[in-house]
Formats: C-alpha cells, sequence, structure tokens
C-alpha cells in the first residue's frame, strides 16, 4: 500500500468531504491507495513522470489501450507544471484527459508538492480548475516503480 498518494477529485456530491475552500473536491488521505470506493479514474488518462531536469507525458485513451508515445520535455522550459502539460499534450490533441496520475521526484505531502531538484510546485486543485481534470493523484517516482514490478512479467 502507497504510504504517500495524494488523490484530489471534483465531484459536488463529496463536496461535504472538502475543507472550507470553494472548490468541490476530496483528499483522499496518504494510505488509502488508487481507489476509495466510488471507482477508478476516468479515462482518457494523463500519465506524467516528472523529474528535476525532464518531464515525460502520456495519453492512455482506456483501459485496453497502452500509453501514447511520450512528449518529453525539459522542466526548465516552463515556468510550472501546469504550463508544461498544456504545450506539450493540451495544445497538441484534441484528446482531453478527465484524469491525471503524476509521479514526481520528491515526497507528497500536503496539497502543494514541491518537487526536488526544480522549482516546479505541484498544486493538484490548480490543475482541477486549470486544466480541467475531474482528478489528479500524485505519487513519488520510487513508489510509482515499485507499482510497475507487476507489470514486468516472468
Amino acid at each position: 500500500m502507497l504510504e504517500r498518494l495524494l488523490r484530489i477529485r471534483t465531484d459536488a456530491s463529496l463536496q461535504a468531504d472538502c475543507c472550507e475552500c470553494e472548490a468541490s473536491h476530496r483528499r483522499v488521505e496518504p494510505g488509502m491507495g488508487m481507489t476509495d470506493g466510488t471507482g477508478g479514474l476516468r479515462f482518457p488518462i494523463l500519465i506524467g513522470d516528472i523529474g528535476g531536469t525532464n518531464a515525460r507525458f502520456s495519453v492512455v485513451l482506456d483501459a485496453n489501450a497502452e500509453a501514447g508515445e511520450p512528449h518529453i520535455v525539459q522542466t526548465a522550459y516552463f515556468e510550472t507544471i501546469d504550463a508544461a502539460i498544456q504545450a506539450a499534450v493540451l495544445d497538441r490533441s484534441s484528446v482531453r484527459p478527465n484524469s491525471a496520475v503524476l509521479a514526481i521526484a520528491g515526497p507528497v505531502n500536503g496539497d502543494e508538492i514541491p518537487l526536488t531538484n526544480c522549482p516546479w510546485v505541484i498544486r493538484p486543485r490548480v490543475m482541477l480548475r486549470e486544466l480541467g481534470f475531474s482528478e489528479v493523484v500524485v505519487l513519488n517516482d520510487f513508489e510509482a516503480q515499485a507499482l510497475a514490478v507487476v507489470a514486468l512479467g516472468d
């Protein structure tokens, strides 16, 4: 089970679980895993591997599809991760991801998540509002690698 996982969702029916801000969202506490009993992520899903030097983004169209060709950007060329996602993915495709899963180089604590070797700060609530995602999941990149081990096979 993940020790540090942040999942934020826009959903008016969950507003009662929200903090005192005006947005409709809910923070799923660390350790709850990728689903919380209300279903999985909505496709298409933007997936990202965010490091200090490069960020790699791809879109998974549905549960049976493989990730598309990754768009690789240098983090130094973009002021924010939101600007990088906009330029590398959203401005290049008519496909609009409903959800985002971001594996980042750094600890995942709180709602504003700074990267270890890059000035970017991940702000999932801003991504919901500005980029139009219905859900944003942020996890540590080493945790993402550990979860991917099962896909390697024998």
